[in-house]
């Protein structure tokens, strides 16, 4: 078997790809970029918190809806030619924010089509890039790749925030739609051309499908077996953490936080994050991948907690880090877990419904974590539902068994 050194030399090109994929697509900006735009629009245009949380629903169900299709898509057309249409209209619908007069429809019009259009470029195209082509550094190369979403945080994030603070939340609308045009996309066409698929495996280049020999089990096998239940169920609950970070920035806020240092703090989810998504990724290769789960959801419900006890700076930076340790950590996981439990046969599919979930209630969650607060007034209530569901996510996956070994059959 090849070794894991030997796999990050010949192929390190298509980690560093999928890891601005992971962070330049629709759905880490859904999660991590949405909370920049919440009180600016509210604001603008006398919007609820609600009103304006209720965009991010709409973005992440539309992502959750297609994130299934996306292994059929990728496999009738390929990469190359999948982010090849896919990421110009992104930048179009994203672009087009600015056109929004106040109309909650067109507003709401413009979450759904940078959703629908983000299907040919999401992270269960990178997943599977990365899931196909390691074997014995899956975990690591996972853990990688999704570190593409620190980028996003301490890089695109700021520049955005500098953008709307300048030119108003139009501008930082416009910014996130130009950044991945002019760093991912001429990347991803020169990497996934097709001529230069013959060193990618199957799944990454421009074949017409994943071999039916590939291990593995069929969708229909998957969804009826209990580990695909369990995780499922984890995802619901793993979630609230995407519900609530697009309220951090209003978290930090009502806790009495300066606003010139809010944008610091809320920057260090970025520091956890690419911490989270390199441990779980390593632990991954090594340990009981469920546990490791269970082990960050824990964490994070203790940052939840710190927020709502006490606006200490040194206990905020903690309950912060804490937060983008789970947020790093989630998602490398539970794809390395979709790939160990139910192989690669059909990997995109079951990993889409996965990850679909976890989006989609993501969206609902912060919807009902805005609608919460606007009765409230507090977000006490809030962040005390969002630790209790972690806490229940990480007993849910202590129940799952062993994997089936579909690595050692692929190797």
């Amino acid at each position: 078997m090849i070794s894991q050194f030997a796999e990050f030399r010949r192929h390190w090109a298509l980690v560093l790809l999928a890891a601005l994929g992971v962070g330049l697509s629709i759905s880490v900006f859904g999660v991590f970029g949405w909370g920049l735009f919440m009180l600016p629009v509210s604001t603008a245009f006398g919007w609820s918190l609600a009103s304006v949380s209720l965009g991010v629903t709409i973005l992440t169900l539309t992502i959750a809806a297609t994130a299934p299709l996306v292994g059929v898509v990728v496999g009738r057309f390929g990469p190359y030619r999948t982010i090849l249409v896919s990421m110009p209209l992104v930048a179009v619908s994203m672009a087009g924010f600015a056109l929004v007069d106040g109309s909650p429809p067109h507003f709401y019009l413009m979450c759904f089509l940078i959703g629908f259009f983000g299907l040919g470029a999401s992270p269960v195209l990178w997943t599977q890039l990365i899931n196909q082509t390691f074997t014995a550094g899956r975990g690591l190369a996972l853990g990688v790749a999704s570190c593409g979403t620190a980028a996003f945080l301490l890089l695109v994030k700021p520049g955005a925030q500098a953008a709307i603070q300048q030119w108003g939340w139009r501008a930082g609308f416009q910014f996130v739609a130009v950044a991945p045009m002019v760093t991912l996309y001429p990347f991803a066409l020169i990497l996934l051309r097709p001529r230069r698929t013959a060193a990618i495996p199957a799944a990454a280049g421009d074949q017409p499908h994943v071999p039916a020999e590939t291990p593995g089990y069929s969708a229909l096998e998957a969804v009826r077996r209990w580990p695909f239940i369990a995780l499922l169920a984890a995802c619901i609950l793993a979630s609230s953490l995407g519900g609530l970070l697009p309220h951090l920035e209003n978290i930090l806020r009502t806790n009495g936080i300066a606003p010139a240092a809010i944008g610091g703090f809320a920057s260090l989810v970025g520091a956890g994050l690419l911490m989270g998504r390199l441990i779980a990724g390593a632990l991954a290769d090594r340990l009981w991948a469920p546990g490791v789960f269970a082990a960050l959801l824990i964490c994070g419900a203790a940052g939840c907690v710190g927020l709502d006890l006490t606006a200490n700076p040194a206990a905020t930076t903690a309950s912060i880090l804490a937060l983008g340790l789970l947020a790093g950590g989630e998602f490398a996981l539970l794809a390395f877990i979709a790939a160990g439990y139910f192989g690669m046969r059909r990997y995109g599919v079951i990993f889409g419904l996965l990850w679909g979930v976890l989006i989609s209630a993501g969206g609902v969650w912060s919807f009902v974590i805005g609608a919460l607060v606007d009765r409230t007034g507090s977000y006490a209530g809030a962040l005390q539902l969002c630790a209790a569901s972690l806490c229940l996510g990480a007993v849910i996956l202590f129940t799952l068994g062993r994997a089936p070994g579909w690595r050692a059959a692929t190797a």
